[in-house]
């Protein structure tokens, strides 16, 4: 089962930083999860919330500041903000990317951009138009399903991605199984949610999903997970 950094190494480094994603590559993650979204002035830059309220105290839409004003707000809280074009220049890691892109809609200049970047991306849609477009480029391996609902899985497959994520509080209604019986050849990742609504993870989810026959699992913390891994192989 693939061990997913979900927004790099977050509980040791900044969220959605080079230094995170290098950082979770370095503690045995397969891959490493960041994400990608796009301001106001056509920007785009590795921030996961809609808003700025949980990292800068501010509840404004990211899609209604521009760069340098995002930047300020952050500063001013001691986060810093990385552009996705700073990650294309200087992520020299092997580590595979799985570049969750918030964007719905295809854009012209971000396609083109990944099309030529030499990083070794896995891309995640939010939306099936995403995936379609995406798949024109890219084989379905490279094209994961961040699909918003539990039982999207066979429009996501059909347009081209070739994994399909659920939510670990889904699994009481929907399994890897039933996925993989309706979408052949498509892997399953987990992402790690608990009662609290943490993606911190632990041993218990982690057993959980190996049972089940999920083929990955992303979650916060790790090192947990590798070291997990790691007795499980002795």
């Amino acid at each position: 089962m693939k061990l997913i950094a979900h927004r790099g190494a977050p509980l040791m480094k900044m969220e959605n930083s080079l230094d995170a994603l290098i950082f979770g590559g370095e503690l045995g993650a397969d891959l490493v999860e960041c994400d990608v979204t796009k301001l106001k002035d056509g920007a785009y830059v590795m921030y996961h919330d809609n808003t700025l309220k949980r990292l800068a105290g501010v509840d404004i839409p990211v899609s209604e500041v521009t760069y340098s004003e995002m930047e300020g707000y952050l500063k001013r809280c001691g986060y810093a903000l990385t552009s996705f074009s700073y990650l294309l220049e200087n992520y020299r890691a092997k580590t595979p990317i799985l570049l969750h892109i918030k964007m719905s809609v295809p854009d012209a200049d971000f396609i083109e951009m990944i099309r030529k970047t030499e990083v070794p991306f896995v891309f995640g849609a939010i939306s099936v138009e995403m995936v379609r477009e995406l798949s024109r480029y890219f084989p379905p391996e490279r094209i994961l399903a961040f699909m918003p609902g539990k039982k999207d899985y066979r429009s996501f497959y059909e347009a081209g991605a070739g994994n399909i994520r659920l939510w670990e509080h889904w699994l009481d209604e929907v399994t890897p199984e039933e996925v993989k019986a309706e979408c052949p050849n498509a892997n399953v990742w987990i992402m790690a949610r608990d009662a609290s609504k943490s993606n911190r993870g632990s041993v218990d989810t982690l057993n959980k999903c190996v049972a089940i026959g999920a083929d990955g699992i992303l979650m916060d913390d790790i090192t947990l997970a590798v070291e997990w891994r790691k007795k499980r192989s002795v």
